[in-house]
C-alpha cells in the first residue's frame, strides 16, 4: 500500500493555512513538504506534528491508497482520478 496525502493539502485550503505556515509552526523542515506532496514515506513524527497543528487525526490528512496502478480496466492516475485504460493505452501508448 502506497500513502496519498492530497487530503493534507485540501485541509490547508480549508484552514486557509499555507504550508510554510506549517512548517513553522509543526517545527520540521521544508523537506518533509515536499516529501509529502510527492506523496514520499514521512516519519509517523512528522505525521503526529502535523495532526497536532491542525487538531485532527490521521485519516484526515493522509489515504492508503494499492501499490498496483491497475483496476482491472481502469488505471489509477493519482489517489483521486481514475481513468478507463483502453483509453489510456489508445491514447498514451502505455
Amino acid at each position: 500500500m502506497a500513502v496519498c496525502y492530497k487530503k493534507l493539502f485540501h485541509l490547508l485550503i480549508d484552514r486557509d493555512m499555507t504550508t510554510l505556515q506549517l512548517v513553522e509552526k509543526a517545527g520540521f523542515s521544508a523537506n518533509i513538504i515536499t516529501r509529502l506532496k510527492r506523496d514520499e514515506y514521512v516519519s509517523l513524527e512528522s505525521i503526529e506534528k502535523t495532526c497536532s497543528v491542525l487538531g485532527c487525526k490521521v485519516d484526515d490528512i493522509l489515504e492508503f491508497v494499492p501499490d498496483r496502478p491497475e483496476y482491472g480496466t481502469f488505471v489509477l492516475l493519482d489517489c483521486n482520478l481514475l481513468i478507463y485504460k483502453a483509453f489510456f493505452e489508445k491514447y498514451f501508448g502505455i
